[in-house]
């Protein structure tokens, strides 16, 4: 919720407006009226079929959101409920119909360049047969970011946040960034001074400003010079990911330690014995430094930056 919050406001403007789709108990919402300093988001509007929680949600938004010009909980299904259309939409659907919230996404953006929709997905979606690759959806992908384990608590698995386009401004190219195996740190980091930089010198963390500084230099430089960020990013064409999909994103082994594998494998291959007549532990690390370098060969291979 926080990143959502900070990229929907990072890239945000005079008079826009935000529609949360099943925004639950509108932690979203919250999140962008409490940090939105100047006010730009005036139209705050959350769509929840749950009677409690659309309850809590906009006991939450007239608390907060009491200076805007509209703000309003709507109860019914987002797909059927008449909506104009929005700068920002965003969305945490259920694992189902993926696609079909997606095009819902899309859909309710306005034609302009800077609106954009979040999608929160699974990475079983970002596949080369997933919903957002299997159709020309893959079209209005602007970035995706692979995030840690247990960003959606109520979700197993991997997951990953999707930037979305309006229909009428497609993307020839996606970032995408992995964060998957680092720890997101959220809010105010200014009490953490390892945290506070976006090139933290604490590589088990990444925090939201990072990926959100990550974001505008992509949109404005087609490039991304966050420290901490190197070597887990890449670019991907509409193409290719049609064919691959949106995959994690593995880092460069440093020429030095690919040799050193190298000269390893050939050690263990030339074995005077045989492989086969040492400790099984011997045998597997052969395997996997025969893996790996079969794949590190296919990435070299790949066009990436």
């Amino acid at each position: 919720a926080a990143l959502i919050a900070e990229l929907a406001l990072r890239g945000s403007h005079r008079d826009a407006s935000m529609v949360d789709l099943g925004c639950g108990e509108g932690t979203v919402l919250d999140r962008v009226a409490a940090f939105d300093a100047k006010g730009h988001y005036t139209t705050l509007v959350g769509v929840e079929e749950d009677d409690e929680s659309a309850r809590i949600a906009r006991f939450r938004l007239d608390t907060r959101a009491t200076d805007r010009a509209h703000h309003e909980i709507l109860q019914g299904d987002a797909f059927y409920i008449d909506l104009p259309g929005f700068t920002t939409v965003c969305a945490d659907p259920p694992a189902k119909d993926v696609a079909g919230w997606t095009n819902r996404c899309v859909s309710l953006l306005e034609p302009t360049p800077r609106a954009r929709a979040l999608l929160l997905v699974s990475a079983r979606d970002l596949e080369s047969d997933g919903a957002l690759c299997a159709t020309t959806l893959c079209r209005n992908v602007e970035a995706v970011i692979h995030l840690p384990s247990g960003s959606r608590s109520h979700t197993k698995g991997l997951q990953a946040l999707c930037l979305l386009t309006s229909e009428t401004n497609p993307c020839h190219e996606t970032l995408v960034i992995d964060v998957s195996d680092r720890r997101l740190v959220t809010g105010d980091t200014s009490s953490l001074p390892h945290l506070a930089a976006s090139s933290t010198t604490d590589k088990s963390v990444i925090t939201d400003a990072a990926l959100t500084e990550a974001i505008d230099q992509w949109r404005l430089n087609r490039d991304v010079r966050a420290a901490d960020l190197r070597g887990r990013w890449r670019v991907v064409s509409r193409g290719e990911a049609q064919v691959n999909g949106y995959e994690r994103v593995r880092p460069d082994i440093p020429s030095g330690t690919r040799e050193a594998m190298q000269a390893l494998q050939w050690e263990l291959e030339s074995l005077q014995h045989g492989i086969d007549a040492y400790d099984k532990s011997v045998g597997d690390l052969l395997k996997r430094l025969t893996r790996l370098s079969a794949t590190t060969d296919n990435e070299k291979r790949a066009p990436e930056r």
